[in-house]
């Protein structure tokens, strides 16, 4: 199909991936009722959850537009190793979308139990970046939480002071526009929580840049630049020389608060837009 506008034939692409990954699911929900699912979504608590695909349809489809002779045996085994889904806990979604590598490698890197329902077993995720994860028959040893599995409302009261009930409100607005605060880690096992906590999207269910790192002191460095800004100027902000996180604010009373809001509000309209 040469004469489709690039944007098309990859919104065409992406319903088809997503058709891909949810085909053999069980009804009544096939999107959530398929293969792989997380140690969390296994658990009782387990509220909102995401359909996530372990390699990013937008990988995936760079792979597929990189050459124009396919054939079908060669598109089946693409799409059977890499056109894999899982579905996980809004948290950790977060937690891999904070990550970097691809495919399994980003759910070792997050410490993300994989449950295999097909074998009825936990997956043994492998470090290199295979398609097809091993399993192991006993479930995994219980490991310390990392920091983006600790409690922010807990992490906030210890380091945010008197800032501690405005940045919790914060955190919990932005549930509201279906995302999720997480805190952010260190590589340093002895002092796991970092600097900041992060807030990603959960309306894309695949991973996606932080939209914003809130620190513990109220400043907050929010995916947006100068451009992005509506005309009527909003106080409080600073402009910093950074290519992606070059608006700041910092929370310290209702008014910057709101101010706080209106960014992230602009953030997320804004990766959302992109994706």
């Amino acid at each position: 199909m040469t004469d489709i506008h690039s944007k098309h034939r990859r919104e065409l692409l992406t319903i088809g991936l997503w058709k891909w990954t949810e085909a053999p699911g069980v009804s009544p929900h096939p999107k959530y009722n398929i293969r792989y699912v997380s140690r969390g979504v296994l658990g009782e608590d387990a509220a909102k959850i995401n359909h996530e695909h372990v390699w990013p349809r937008r990988w995936i489809i760079d792979s597929l537009l990189s050459r124009n002779d396919w054939t079908i045996a060669e598109l089946e085994e693409l799409l059977d190793a890499y056109g894999v889904a899982c579905v996980v806990t809004t948290e950790e979604h977060a937690r891999l979308s904070g990550g970097s590598g691809q495919g399994w490698q980003r759910y070792i890197q997050a410490k993300v139990d994989v449950w295999d329902r097909q074998l009825g077993r936990w997956a043994e995720l492998a470090a290199d970046l295979s398609p097809d994860p091993a399993v192991k028959s006993e479930p995994a040893e219980a490991e310390e939480p990392s920091a983006a599995a600790l409690d922010l409302q807990q992490v906030l009261s210890q380091r945010s002071g008197e800032r501690a009930a405005l940045l919790s409100d914060l955190a919990r607005w932005v549930e509201l526009e279906e995302a999720i605060a997480v805190v952010g880690g260190t590589q340093d096992p002895q002092q796991p929580i970092g600097a900041y906590f992060r807030i990603h999207d959960t309306q894309i269910e695949e991973p996606t840049p932080t939209v914003a790192y809130a620190h513990w002191n109220g400043r907050i460095s929010f995916r947006l630049v100068a451009e992005d800004l509506p005309a009527a100027k909003l106080t409080g902000i600073q402009i910093v020389s950074h290519a992606k996180y070059g608006v700041e604010c910092r929370v310290s009373d209702d008014g910057t608060l709101r101010v706080a809001k209106d960014l992230l509000f602009l953030a997320l309209e804004k990766l959302r837009g992109h994706l």
